[in-house]
C-alpha cells in the first residue's frame, strides 16, 4: 500500500505543505479583513440595507446557479490534463471554457437586468422606498456577476496547476479593496447601497483582469495560445456539466435559495440575521481551506494517473485534517457565541446566534464528506451521483417552505439542511462503494477517530458553560484554551497515522524553520 499511495516521498508532501501555507496565509488575511468590514458596513449602511445586499446576492446566486457547476467542470478538465501532460489539449479546453462562460456570462447579465426592471417588486419583499433603488443595485450585481463568471476559467486554471501564491496574492489585493471600499461609507455622501454595490462591481472587474492577466502570462506550463473554440470539446464539457446541474441546484438551494425564501416569510431584517451566519461560515471554512485546496487538485491528478488508492487516501485525509482544523475553534465558538457576536458587531440582528450556531453543525457534517464529490467528478462519475445526492439536498427549499406555511422558526431551514445532508453523506459512502470498491467499514472507523477529541473537548466545553454561567472575556478566553490546547495532542496520537503525523511535524517545522 505505501509503495501504491507514493505519498512519503518528499516532492508530493512537500507541495502539499507549501500550497497549505500560502492558502492559510490567503483565507486568514481575507478572514481577518472581513471580520473589520463586516461591523462597518453594518453601520453604514444599516441593519436593513445591509439585509437587502445580501438579499440581491441571494437573488443572483439563484438565477445562476449554473455557475458552480461550470467552475467545477472546468478545473476538473484542466487537472485531469494537467495529469496526463497534454498541452495542446489543455490550450483548447482553456479557450473552449472561455468562450463558454462568455456565453453563459451574458446571458446572466441579460436576464438580471430584464428581471431587475420588470420582475422585481413581485419577486422580492423590501420596504416600499428601496425598490427603485433594488432595481439599481441589481444591475451592478448584474455586471459583478458577469466579470465573475468569465473569470472562472482562469481562476480554475490556476487552482489546478497549484498556482497558489497567485491566487492568494490576488485575494488578499481583493479583500483589502473591500475594506477600502466599507472605510470610504463613512465619508460619502448620497445612497450608500448604490454606492457600494457599484464599487464592488468594480473590483470584479478588477480581479477578473488580474487573474486573465496571470494565466496569459504563465506560457511555460499552463497556456499556450488562444485558439477557436472547438465545438466537440463544447458538445463533452456540457454533457459532463449537464449532470453536474442537480449538484448546482443543491448548492443554490442551501445558499442564495435561503435567502429569498426566508425573505418571503420574514422580511430584510432576517436576511441581515442569515447574512451573519454567512459570515461565520465563510470564516470557519478558512481552517479547512488550506487543507482541501492543495489537497484537491492533487487528488484529482491521481485519478488521471490512474492511481485510485492514492486519490481515496487523499480523499480520507482531506476530510480528517478539514474537520480537525475547523472543530479546534467552532466549538469554543459556538458556545460564546452570544458574547463573541456583541463583541463583534455592536448591534446585533435578531436571530443571528441561533442561526449562527445551527451553521456551525452544519458545517461539520458537510466537511465529513469533504473530497468525496471531487473523487466522482475526478472519474467521471457524476450521473449517479448528482440524481441522488443533489435531488435530496435540493429538497432544503420545498420543505422548509412547507414548514414556515405551518408557521414554523425561520431557523427550521437550517435544520433541514442538516438532516439532508446526514442522508447525503449515507448515499455518497454506498456510491464509493460501488464505482470504487471503498469499504464502508473504513470510513467508519475514521468517524471514530475524528469523533474521539471532538467529544472530548465538547464535554470539557459543556461542563465549563454550566458551572461557570459566561458573561466576560475570561469565559471565552477559557473555551478557547480548553479547546486549543487539549485537542491537539489528543488528534495527533490517537486520530492521525504516521504519514498524516509527518505532515504535521513538517507543517510547524518549516514555521520554525522560518522564523529563525
Amino acid at each position: 500500500m505505501k509503495k501504491k499511495l507514493e505519498l512519503r516521498k518528499g516532492n508530493t508532501a512537500n507541495r502539499i505543505l507549501y500550497n497549505t501555507i500560502i492558502i492559510y496565509a490567503q483565507r486568514f488575511s481575507a478572514a481577518a479583513l472581513a471580520l473589520v468590514t463586516t461591523p462597518i458596513l453594518l453601520r453604514t449602511l444599516g441593519v436593513e440595507d445591509y439585509g437587502v445586499y445580501n438579499l440581491t446576492i441571494g437573488f443572483v446566486g439563484m438565477i445562476s446557479f449554473f455557475t458552480w457547476s461550470l467552475s467545477a467542470s472546468t478545473q476538473r478538465y484542466i487537472a485531469v490534463t494537467l495529469g496526463q501532460k497534454d498541452y495542446e489539449k489543455l490550450s483548447r479546453i482553456m479557450s473552449t471554457s472561455f468562450f463558454i462562460h462568455l456565453i453563459y456570462g451574458i446571458l446572466i447579465f441579460g436576464i438580471i437586468i430584464f428581471i431587475s426592471f420588470f420582475f422585481v417588486n413581485e419577486l422580492v419583499n423590501v420596504p416600499a422606498k428601496r425598490i427603485s433603488n433594488v432595481k439599481y443595485i441589481l444591475s451592478f450585481v448584474a455586471g459583478l456577476s458577469f466579470f465573475n463568471i468569465i473569470g472562472i476559467p482562469f481562476l480554475g486554471a490556476l487552482r489546478a496547476s497549484e498556482d497558489f501564491l497567485s491566487i492568494a496574492s490576488i485575494g488578499i489585493s481583493e479583500s483589502l479593496m473591500k475594506l477600502a471600499i466599507a472605510f470610504s461609507l463613512l465619508f460619502i455622501v448620497g445612497d450608500k447601497l448604490i454606492i457600494f454595490s457599484a464599487l464592488m462591481c468594480g473590483i470584479s472587474i478588477i480581479i477578473f483582469f488580474l487573474y486573465f492577466f496571470r494565466v496569459i502570462k504563465s506560457k511555460e506550463r499552463l497556456f499556450v495560445k488562444f485558439t477557436r473554440p472547438d465545438f466537440t470539446l463544447v458538445k463533452e464539457m456540457l454533457a459532463f456539466i449537464s449532470w453536474t446541474l442537480f449538484g448546482a441546484l443543491a448548492i443554490m438551494s442551501r445558499s442564495q435559495g435561503v435567502q429569498v425564501i426566508l425573505n418571503i416569510f420574514f422580511g430584510v431584517v432576517t436576511n441581515a440575521a442569515y447574512g451573519i451566519s454567512v459570515q461565520i461560515n465563510s470564516a470557519i471554512n478558512i481552517l479547512s481551506q488550506g487543507f482541501s485546496g492543495s489537497m484537491g487538485p492533487i487528488l484529482m491528478k491521481s485519478a488521471g494517473e490512474k492511481n485510485y488508492e492514492k486519490m481515496l487516501y487523499m480523499m480520507r485525509t482531506m476530510a480528517k485534517f478539514s474537520f480537525f482544523s475547523i472543530s479546534l475553534f467552532s466549538l469554543p465558538l459556538f458556545f460564546e457565541m452570544p458574547k463573541l457576536l456583541e463583541l463583534w458587531l455592536k448591534r446585533v440582528p435578531e436571530g443571528s446566534v441561533m442561526f449562527s450556531r445551527l451553521t456551525i453543525i452544519l458545517v461539520l457534517i458537510v466537511i465529513l464528506s469533504s473530497g468525496m464529490q471531487n473523487v466522482f467528478l475526478s472519474i467521471g462519475k457524476v450521473k449517479i451521483y448528482n440524481i441522488y445526492v443533489s435531488i435530496i439536498l435540493i429538497l432544503n427549499l420545498p420543505v422548509s417552505y412547507f414548514l414556515f406555511k405551518m408557521r414554523f422558526p425561520d431557523y427550521s431551514i437550517i435544520i433541514v439542511g442538516i438532516c439532508l445532508e446526514l442522508i447525503t453523506l449515507i448515499i455518497r459512502l454506498v456510491l464509493l462503494k460501488k464505482y470504487l470498491g471503498y469499504r464502508i467499514i473504513t470510513y467508519l472507523k475514521e468517524i471514530g477517530e475524528i469523533l474521539i477529541p471532538t467529544l472530548v473537548v465538547s464535554v470539557l466545553l459543556i461542563f465549563l458553560y454550566f458551572y461557570y454561567p459566561p458573561g466576560d472575556i475570561w469565559h471565552i478566553v477559557a473555551s478557547f484554551a480548553i479547546s486549543l490546547l487539549i485537542s491537539p495532542p489528543i488528534i495527533y496520537k490517537f486520530s492521525m497515522d504516521s504519514f498524516q503525523q509527518k505532515y504535521i511535524k513538517d507543517f510547524f517545522l518549516k514555521f520554525k524553520f522560518k522564523s529563525k
